[in-house]
């Protein structure tokens, strides 16, 4: 599995994951905690639900509870869906506006690492004391 590893810190008791497309989210959603190591995630590497990812999802299940947090783009939709079909899992829906980056002559780019700090700290707020 990898460098794959758990987080001491835990919120009633249980240890709290987010699902996220890629990296970049992953380094937004641990800059909105003064301590990152309030919150687990785990990286899909795009779009990705290979053995490996189902593997960590279900470890991270039996650990705490577990959210989905992709982009608010169709990508992120699929797979949002695609996840929360096969395990019952919640998403936490990012507002398109809040999370989109023009591209000069490519129009709109959404992606929760686009949000501002301010604004997932209010979206996050009630997951991780």
């Amino acid at each position: 599995m990898g460098t794959y590893r758990w987080r001491s810190s835990t919120t009633g008791g249980y240890m709290v994951t987010f699902i996220c497309e890629g990296w970049t989210d992953h380094d937004a959603i641990r800059r909105v905690y003064e301590n990152p190591d309030q919150v687990h995630t785990i990286v899909l590497h795009g779009t990705k639900f290979n053995n490996s990812i189902r593997s960590q999802i279900e470890e991270a299940m039996q650990k705490g509870k577990v959210y989905i947090l992709t982009d608010p783009d169709s990508s992120g939709d699929h797979i949002a869906r695609v996840i929360s079909d096969y395990y019952g899992l919640s998403r936490i829906e990012a507002d398109p506006l809040k999370a989109r980056f023009f591209r000069t002559g490519k129009g709109y780019k959404y992606g929760i690492e686009y949000c501002s700090v301010d604004y997932l700290r209010e979206l996050l707020g009630g997951y991780v004391e």
